[in-house]
This record gives structure tokens, sequence and C-alpha cells, in this order.
């Protein structure tokens, strides 16, 4: 099970395409057990595997925040930029983590963040072990549960400069080895935690399996759970192709951008 399911985390980002959804994400701040702000976020999110470094980005090319419309003035230049050149993808999902409300600072919100520890090589850098058959959206599932045990971590803390170690739970198509739903919980090394599901469906049009839910929950030092904490939610609806977007802003991208996209 668990290699038939690395199989399919391994070709699903060796064959993936960046892809564009409409996502409505909305961020609550609660500090001690009460609600204390609110934050929602329409976007076009931008979801790319980089090959090179087996690295899975997400850009939020923010359209409106709590109901203000930002404007579409850039878009089309930033789109550009996002997929013609790895620095530009790298600085741009920075910069649309600055919405982001709640203590921890964080751009691991990217929903296939949790299928790199899935992938065939990765495999021997976490204990797995089986769980229980279940059911999601009227699909049989068996649960994998994981713990990474490799250093350096896949997840870095840039404030603390050390390893954020990865625990979880995959739920798996036995039969094929698709992945329906993805736990991923991170703990830094001064107590502060991040706990992010990820729910996938099957979009007819692109003919995969897509992120359509995405569940977060992150809580600050030990001492002030579980009084403290942000909780997020966002959801993806009408996912297309970035080929078919960007034809239809009429950008036009370079040789070399297209070949790199090929």
């Amino acid at each position: 099970l668990l290699g038939r399911a690395g199989h399919y985390a391994t070709d699903y980002a060796v064959s993936f395409r960046p892809v564009i959804a409409q996502e409505h994400y909305e961020q609550q701040e609660w500090i001690r057990g009460a609600p204390r702000a609110w934050r929602k976020l329409q976007s076009d999110f931008i979801m790319l595997h980089v090959p090179e470094d087996d690295e899975w980005l997400g850009f939020r090319d923010v359209r409106a925040v709590d109901g203000q419309d930002l404007g579409q003035k850039h878009r089309t230049r930033r789109l550009e930029k996002l997929l013609g050149e790895e620095r530009e993808m790298r600085r741009l999902r920075d910069e649309a983590a600055r919405y982001n409300i709640g203590e921890i600072e964080r751009n691991v919100n990217v929903p296939t963040l949790a299928l790199r520890y899935l992938e065939t090589a990765a495999l021997h850098r976490s204990n797995w072990e089986t769980g229980e058959i279940e059911e999601i959206d009227g699909v049989p599932v068996v649960s994998l549960h994981f713990e990474e045990i490799a250093h350096p971590t896949f997840v870095q803390s840039h404030s603390l400069r050390s390893d954020v170690p990865a625990r979880g739970t995959f739920w798996v198509d036995p039969g094929h080895g698709t992945v329906v739903r993805s736990r991923i919980h991170l703990k830094e090394s001064g107590g502060a935690e991040g706990d992010i599901t990820v729910t996938y469906r099957l979009d007819e049009g692109l003919s995969m399996w897509l992120p359509a839910e995405m569940d977060e929950v992150y809580t600050p030092d030990i001492g002030r759970r579980p009084f403290d904490e942000t909780r997020c939610r966002a959801v993806y609806t009408d996912y297309v192709s970035a080929e078919v977007q960007t034809e239809e802003l009429g950008i036009r991208l370079t040789q070399e951008q297209q070949e790199a996209r090929e």
C-alpha cells in the first residue's frame, strides 16, 4: 500500500502542470478563547511543482481582502513572472503571506505540501504505520500514518533557524494509491505548532484529483494553549490550467519559458 501511494505521489508531482483555482480563504485569530480578528481573502490561487527542488509552490494573487477589491492592474505581469522565473515565484509566495493574520508567520499553507513526504524517494525519511479502513465522500480509504525522522527536515523555521519535524496521515484509495485526504502536523522547537488538513476531489475537467478544501490551525507556545490560536479554512473551485489562463490574459512567454513549462 505504501509503495502504491508513493508511486502515485511521485507521478503526481512529475506530471503536474500549473493550475489556477478560485480560492475563498477565511482566517480567525482567537485570543484567550474568544475571536479577536477576522480575515477573508478572495484570490486566484496558482499551484505548481518545481522539479529542480522537488518543491510545491503556491501563490495567492489576492483580488479582495475583507470585501475590498484590490484591483487587477498588475495581474498579467505578475503571472508571467511567476510562471517564468523561480526566484520571482518564491518572492511572490512570501508576498502573498503578508495578508495572513495571527502571531505565527507562515508560508507553508500550500495544499499539496504534504505530498512531498509521500514521494517514493522520500519514504525512508519517515516511520510509517498502516491505520484503519475508512470512507471519505463515498471513497473507501486506508490511513497511512507517518513521522518524519530525517534531518534536516523538509520544513525549516526561518525565525529559529531550526528543523520543524512533521507527522501526519494520508488517507489513500488502496486500489490506485490515490490520496483522498492528507493531514500534516508541524512543530517548532520553540513550541509553536501548525496543523493542515486537505481534502482532494476529482476534477472532471482536468481529469485529476485536486485540493478542494484546506483546514488549518496554528498555535503559539505551549503555555498559551488552548486559548490562543489561528483557525483558517480555504475552499478551491473552478480549476483551469495555467496555460489556458495565460492565453486568455494575452501573455506571451519566451521560448525558454515555454520549454521550462513543457
